[in-house]
Parts: C-alpha cells; sequence; structure tokens
C-alpha cells in the first residue's frame, strides 16, 4: 500500500536513512567481492603474459 500523498518524503528519509548504512556495508562487500574476483581474472593472463620474460 503507498503512503499518504504528504506522508511520502518523511518516512522514506528516515528509512532510507537506516538501510543506507547497511547498503553501505552489504554493497562495499559485494563490490569488494567483485573487485577481488575481477582482480584474479586479470592478474592471471597478465601473470601469464609476464612469466615467460622473468622465467
Amino acid at each position: 500500500m503507498p503512503p499518504p500523498r504528504g506522508f511520502t518524503g518523511l518516512p522514506q528519509i528516515r528509512y532510507n536513512q537506516k538501510s543506507l548504512i547497511t547498503e553501505k556495508i552489504i554493497g562495499g562487500k559485494v563490490l569488494l567481492g567483485v573487485f577481488m574476483i575481477f582482480g584474479g581474472v586479470i592478474s592471471v593472463p597478465e601473470g601469464l603474459k609476464n612469466a615467460p620474460p622473468d622465467l
């Protein structure tokens, strides 16, 4: 059920301030995981490319 017209702003702002903190924590963990996965995917081919000259 949508809130009454006059009240659209206030409860959402209060809710968003609370959920923003948890979203930042969850989002930060998700981003960290994504960066770690992408970093691993990118660094493996880079490592293979750079390995022959080093050997």
